[in-house]
């Protein structure tokens, strides 16, 4: 799964894209790797999607700052957490990626031309 989408329709394409679908069709244990088997909190595998989701808004005035998210993450009494709403749409497009907007419009491509170490 690519934590990005290349298409526009692809929206399961990427990482938040699928968390969310998930979320939303009260299948949230399915986003959990299979490697763990049964080793984990169920509990905990929600709540971390949970504020995962709530970090994410589109809304940035929505999202929890730094010191409530390590409450929620470290606290386990049972804090009732806001309900996400839905996270932003980021469309990729490789070949058209400009660094720059304007008259110089260089691409991604022209400046990573070679990933050789020195």
């Amino acid at each position: 799964m690519e934590n990005r989408c290349s298409d526009l329709d692809a929206q399961e394409g990427n990482l938040l894209s699928y968390a969310w679908k998930l979320w939303n069709e009260g299948k949230r244990l399915e986003f959990v790797d299979t490697t763990l088997e049964n080793y984990f909190s169920t509990i905990d595998i929600e709540r971390c999607m949970h504020i995962g989701l709530l970090c994410t808004q589109e809304d940035p005035s929505k999202r929890p700052n730094m010191e409530s998210v390590l409450i929620m993450l470290n606290t386990h009494l049972n804090i009732e957490l806001l309900p996400p709403t839905s996270p932003p749409v980021f469309p990729y497009k490789h070949e058209t990626t400009p660094i720059f907007q304007g008259s110089i419009g260089i691409a991604v491509e022209d400046v990573i031309t070679d990933l050789s170490p020195r």
